[in-house]
């Protein structure tokens, strides 16, 4: 599942062919593997010595800096629930790839650009929610079919924001009561002092 994570983020980037670098580590090295295997477009492996940290300059700043964002994710968040987040929580598997996408969206080079302008060629748009809010959220329409037998059904839903779809640019929520995760189009805060509730992050 690793590497199909890390082809998906290579798509995002609009490269063909690229130079995939690792620490050297023989478990990284199986997942380099893998993914030159899988995709369709020129992978040229480099791997330094292994557990040389010193080779590896620019990913490890990169890795720092993902690491920082992080927790204060997290410690943003703990400070709005007034509680600890437990470190076998299901909420951190949406914390990190928020934490990398805040840096690739807002995070401004030597060059005054994003990463994600460096791609796009263009700023991000549209409503921002802070990791973890409680907002209301308007599911996709259902097949014609459904629609009719569902007609009373309220049009947004309680749920929790944890980002940004990174291909459709759409806000992913979690559903109440654990799920499932989809992504919508339209997004709204709760109501003052609804924002915030442990319960829906456990």
């Amino acid at each position: 599942r690793i590497a199909e994570k890390v082809i998906e983020s290579i798509k995002e980037t609009g490269n063909t062919k690229i130079r995939l670098k690792t620490d050297g580590e023989p478990a990284l090295v199986q997942v380099q593997e893998r993914i030159a295997e899988k995709r369709g477009q020129a992978t040229i492996p480099e791997d330094p010595p292994a557990y040389d940290p010193q080779s590896n300059g620019e990913a490890e700043r990169a890795v720092q800096e993902v690491k920082a964002q992080l927790r204060a994710t997290k410690l943003g968040l703990e400070a709005r629930l007034g509680a600890t987040i437990r470190a076998e929580s299901p909420i951190l598997e949406w914390m990190i790839p928020h934490a990398a996408h805040t840096i690739n969206r807002y995070l401004i080079g030597k060059d005054g650009r994003t990463a994600y302008y460096r791609i796009h060629g263009r700023h991000v748009h549209g409503r921002v929610f802070e990791f973890g809010e409680q907002v209301l959220a308007k599911p996709k329409k259902r097949k014609r079919k459904q629609l009719k037998q569902r007609t009373l059904d309220a049009r947004m839903v309680g749920a929790t924001w944890v980002g940004y779809s990174a291909r459709s640019n759409e806000h992913i929520v979690v559903l109440a009561k654990g799920g499932p995760a989809i992504k919508v189009r339209t997004a709204t805060a709760a109501a003052e002092g609804r924002q915030w509730d442990s319960t829906a992050i456990e």
